[in-house]
């Protein structure tokens, strides 16, 4: 019976009659093995199709974003970094770390390596991933799902600041990812709580304090965190006293920086590192006691706080930049040395500690460098630089109002003192092939150059002596010795600034042979000094050609400074209102431009002898120089500005100044219709006088056109080379 149409459509339907044939015929077994070894064969090659699949899959996630990445090679251990994420290209939503980069495994993601990709939704890390740098997913406002590795060790500060990621976490929960704690938010704790150990004894000044534990701090079900992300209580303004726990060797960056309220920590014995800024702008802190198996103490560590410090150091092995910086609980430190292996004291390591009084370096002998603002603002009321420190570094001792006494070392030794130092360099040999070896170099010891604000507004700071190898001393109260090895009074990096002494209370000021340059108001604003001489070699030369800017401005006792022939360059307002020095002979120098105000205000003078080298003299040079009653001007001048010579008389010194220039009228006349000398380069407080000439009969040449009014005609005493002024022939 045929099927119908709906017959054919329905797979179940069977005729009524319908009698299943049977195949009588039998298979081979070659047949069999025949088919059975296809069916195996078509077995193997679909699980071999699906395995190449995934891991073909897999090969390209792992480098299908590799192309947006910078990356760095870390030689010598096979590894290496992503560094950046090209943030120009049009990267993908979701990126994949790759393993490897050229056979090298990717171990760790930069600091900032990834900031700011703001189309960034998704990181997937493989498990080489070691380390995540600070801000290396920084304001990425997107990322909201991140696959961590499972062997991470350290996660930067602020890395996952600015992400959706973090805004996600909890704030008042606790956030962990496999052994990693990554937050614990701050309305987690009431206010004024203390974080503690399981079994801690609770100091009785927090008795009443709502108490937290560590064990508390890690989700059921993972293991105890043993790698805090850093920063990971940063400005939690609820903790007041924490015990830290005895699983973690080390106090992770910024963990507890900006805690304002934090007065007490508690640190566990197995600790040996404190990382940088931990512990910063804890204003309230008092109580650290750091341990003597502390080793590292990170930069500004403990910097804005007033943690009572303990004073001996000496079992530290580094402290870093600014690590006491305004630590305002540090009364008395005793540093260390060689034995830790310490050779620096590092920029701004105890800046503002207004409260330290006494500072002991346990070994001199190790120390060669001195940071920049090192003792800035200290209550150091004496110090003496080790001889191995070369640069007395800016604002090293700057503002320190107990700050008397300096001592320095003065190498005049038979050989010379020296200091030795060792270092690890990296050479290529001729192959090509990079290694490593120990370079020993020598340094002559004593200090070379005075930095700009070395000693700035040390507003008492009145001597410095010099020692020497034998434990002798130079130098009286009131005096400023420089030591021989000094070459620079401005900054050693060429700048002309200075201020070294500027604002302090020296009286008298010897500059050794070998400095070059005087700074930028280097001595200014210093109302004790009445005394600066330049010292010569053996044999009578000076070394001294320049002086800056202000040098010393505003210095009004003082009286004599005795002028090097050695000279080229007089700054700008060098001896603004010096109103007690008297006399400034140039004659024998080549200094060749007078500056604006150089000599403004110093109503004592009253010799001043302008070199044959001088070309030029700017505006206001002498303004109110009203002792000064006659100057010389050589022919070399090419320009004379405006009111370089004004203000010459006052109600006490009513004689005007007589300005004898060695130009004839005729020559004077054309340099100023030439205006390379201006017409009112001197007011009515002034008498010009030119060089006189004659004719053949011997009679005073006198130009038929005047450019300028003159008072008079002068000559060379034939006897004394004085200027003497002479009459017209009637």
């Amino acid at each position: 019976m045929p099927r119908n149409v709906q017959d054919l459509c329905t797979d179940h339907f069977i005729e009524d009659d319908y009698v299943e044939e049977t195949d009588t015929t039998k298979m081979s077994p070659k047949k069999k093995k025949y088919i059975i070894g296809l069916s195996c064969v078509g077995v193997f090659l679909v699980v071999l199709g699906v395995l190449y699949y995934f891991m073909a899959s897999d090969w390209l996630k792992d480098f299908s974003t590799i192309s947006y990445f910078t990356y760095a090679y870390n030689i010598g251990e096979d590894t290496a970094t992503i560094t950046k994420l090209n943030l120009n290209e049009d990267y993908p939503e979701k990126l994949w770390i790759p393993r490897k980069i050229k056979g090298m495994k990717v171990t760790a993601i930069a600091d900032e390596a990834l900031a700011g990709a703001d189309e960034l939704k998704e990181v997937v890390m493989s498990d080489n991933i070691e380390s995540i740098g600070e801000k290396a997913f920084y304001a990425c406002p997107n990322l909201e799902k991140i696959t961590f590795s499972n062997n991470l060790t350290s996660v930067g500060a602020y890395a996952f600041d600015g992400t959706k990621f973090l805004d996600d976490l909890p704030n008042s929960g606790v956030s962990q990812i496999n052994n990693i704690l990554l937050k614990v938010g701050i309305d987690y704790f009431e206010p004024n709580s203390i974080l503690v150990n399981d079994d801690s004894l609770i100091p009785e000044k927090y008795k009443d304090c709502p108490v937290y534990y560590f064990s508390d701090l890690h989700e059921e079900g993972l293991e105890v965190p043993t790698i805090w992300m850093n920063g990971i209580f940063n400005k939690n303004d609820r903790l007041v006293y924490v015990e830290m726990p005895d699983y973690l060797d080390s106090v992770p960056s910024y963990a507890f920086a900006d805690c304002t309220n934090l007065e007490a920590i508690e640190f566990p014995e197995n600790v040996g590192e404190i990382e940088e800024y931990a512990f910063q702008n804890c204003t309230s802190l008092v109580e650290a006691d750091i341990p003597e198996h502390v080793t590292t103490i990170g930069q500004y560590a403990f910097a804005n706080t007033s943690a009572e410090i303990p004073s001996d150091l000496t079992h530290v092995e580094s402290i870093g930049e600014g690590a006491f910086q305004n630590c305002l609980g540090i009364t008395e430190i005793i540093y260390p040395g060689s034995d830790s292996g310490v050779s620096r004291v590092e920029n701004y390591c105890f800046d503002g500690c207004t409260n330290l009084e006494s500072f002991t370096f346990s070994d001199p002998e190790a120390i060669t460098f001195v940071g920049t603002g090192a003792f800035r603002g200290t209550g150091l009321e004496s110090f003496t630089f080790p001889t191995g420190v070369t640069q007395i570094r800016d604002y090293v001792l700057s503002d320190c109002p107990n700050l008397t006494e300096v001592k320095l070392f003065d190498n005049i030794g038979e050989p010379k003192k020296q200091h030795e130092t060792t270092s690890t360099v990296t050479l290529v040999d001729e192959d090509g092939y990079e290694y490593e070896t120990e370079v020993t170099s020598y340094t002559t010891d004593g200090a070379q150059s005075i930095c700009a604000f070395s000693f700035y507004n040390s507003e008492n700071l009145d001597t410095i002596k010099l020692y020497h190898e034998d434990g002798s001393e130079v130098g009286s109260k009131g005096e400023v010795h420089l030591p021989s090895t000094l070459t620079t009074l401005n900054n050693a990096n060429g700048s002309t600034r200075g201020y070294a002494f500027m604002n302090t209370a020296i009286s008298s000021v010897s500059i050794p042979y070998g400095v070059g340059t005087v700074g930028q108001y280097s001595f200014s604003n210093d109302k004790n000094l009445t005394k600066v001489e330049f010292l010569t070699d053996e044999d009578g030369n000076h070394s001294v050609t320049t002086i800056n800017e202000g040098a010393f401005a505003e210095d009004t006792n003082l009286e004599t400074i005795n002028v090097p022939d050695s000279m080229t360059s007089l700054g700008a307002s060098c001896f603004l209102n010096c109103e007690s020095l008297t006399e400034f002979d140039m004659s024998n120098t080549s200094i060749s431009t007078i500056f604006a105000y150089t000599f403004k205000g110093c109503s004592s003078l009253t010799k001043s002898s302008i070199s044959s080298s001088t070309t030029l003299i700017y505006g206001g040079a002498y303004d109110g120089t009203v002792s000064l009653t006659n100057i010389i001007l050589p022919t070399t001048l090419t320009r004379i500005n405006s009111g370089a010579f004004i203000n010459q008389t006052d109600e006490t010194h009513t004689d005007k100044l007589k300005i004898y220039e060695e130009r004839d009228e005729a020559s004077l006349n054309t340099q100023i219709n030439s205006q390379f000398i201006q017409k009112d380069f001197f007011d009515e407080t002034c008498e010009l006088y030119v060089y006189a000439t004659y004719d053949e009969e011997g009679k005073l040449v006198i130009p038929e056109e005047h450019s300028i009014e003159i008072t008079g005609y002068w000559v060379y005493d034939g006897t004394t080379g004085e200027p003497t002024i002479v009459e017209p022939a009637s």
